[in-house]
């Protein structure tokens, strides 16, 4: 990511990094509302719309504590 940003600039180009820190955020939201939402609401389509409809399908959690794994 330095790389991109670091070669945009010198090619002039205005640059911007947006981090999001999603881990908790939606499991307490209902998934399609919010995906209605951010296209409606925020205008939010096509690629952007495409990554948090994969970020937020089957996704599952793996703990392993002292070789014991449990699926959550």
């Amino acid at each position: 990511m330095h790389s991109h940003i670091t070669e945009a600039l010198n090619e002039g180009s205005m640059t911007a990094l947006i981090m999001l820190d999603l881990s908790v955020a939606f499991d307490v939201i209902d998934h399609p509302i919010l995906l209605k939402r951010l296209e409606f609401s925020f205008g939010i389509k096509k690629e952007a719309l495409t990554w948090v409809k994969s970020y937020l399908a089957d996704r599952t959690q793996c703990v392993s504590v002292a070789n014991k794994h449990r699926q959550m």
